[in-house]
């Protein structure tokens, strides 16, 4: 009897994204299994496989919190189960890339994906500079984060001197990015392989228009320029699994603002089955079935 494709999601034991991968997988024959980035440890030893990596795949559904040295071990890890064979979804690389925003601008950088200017500090004095002598507000973001938390908007000098001088204090590192203030759409395309959806998000109350700080999504139909550069910045950062934000200005200028090597797609998701019947979890483990060694 042929064995079934085993994968292994590192994800919260309550998340919807697990529930819904594994109703996927279910239908799919494929067994899956919930694993804490807790439970992950390697068994190094010359010339054997580590008896412990039993799965076919794995989809890197959470990212937490954890020390330098834990941090560093989870790629490792994932790294060495990747070498045996075992499909890393996305893979640590691009995990990495991904996650830290000021990599993920030098990558856009050097791939030739427009962005807003933005500049990156260790002191308040240098992000000071970069604040007197822009031409908008700027937006403070975590180097690492996600879905719209964590950002301010800054206008006023003596906020952007609190703010600075406090995120050095703590040993932050400073992400400014200047806000453009003429945006006409805002796009969140997912990027499963080749294949795409994509949403428009809005939000009436807040200059934020994530889905997880209360923007509304609409189905939206991404030109052939948009999809193009949605797969150019996924490409960039070396991610096959991807949430691509971008932004459309009323002078029909397009720009990347993040890619997500963790993506969500519980708004699109629902948003999309309005319209039409779409299964984004059944894709996901579809897509990881076909590309895994």
């Amino acid at each position: 009897m042929q064995k079934r494709f085993r994968i292994d999601v590192l994800s919260h034991p309550s998340s919807w994204y697990f529930t819904t991968l594994n109703a996927a997988a279910r239908k799919q024959n494929v067994d899956l299994r919930l694993k804490l980035f807790s439970d992950i440890q390697t068994n190094i030893e010359f010339g054997k496989r580590d008896s412990s990596i039993d799965t076919d795949a794995v989809i890197v559904r959470s990212m937490p919190l954890g020390s330098l040295e834990q941090v560093i071990f989870r790629m490792d890890a994932l790294r060495y189960c990747q070498n045996f064979g075992v499909g890393i979804f996305n893979s640590p690389s691009g995990l990495e890339s991904a996650i830290d925003k000021a990599l993920t601008l030098i990558k856009f950088h050097n791939a030739g994906i427009p962005f807003p200017k933005t500049g990156v500090f260790q002191s308040a004095e240098g992000a000071n500079s970069f604040f007197q002598n822009r031409s908008s507000d700027v937006v403070v973001k975590p180097i690492f984060g996600s879905e719209g938390r964590g950002l301010i908007r800054i206008a006023e000098p003596e906020i952007a001197q609190r703010v600075f001088t406090s995120l050095e204090r703590t040993q932050s590192v400073i992400y400014c990015q200047e806000f453009v203030s003429n945006i006409v759409c805002d796009i969140r395309i997912l990027l499963i392989g080749e294949e795409h959806f994509a949403v428009e998000r809005r939000n009436s109350k807040s200059w934020i228009s994530n889905a997880a700080m209360g923007g509304e999504t609409f189905a939206y139909v991404a030109s052939d320029d948009e999809l193009r550069l949605a797969k150019a910045a996924a490409k960039a950062v070396e991610v096959e699994i991807a949430g691509v934000d971008l932004i459309r200005t009323s002078d029909n200028k397009l720009y990347v603002i993040e890619v997500n090597a963790v993506p969500g797609w519980k708004a699109l998701n629902r948003t999309l089955n309005k319209s039409a019947e779409v299964d984004v979890a059944a894709k996901v483990i579809d897509f990881v079935r076909q590309n895994s060694a």
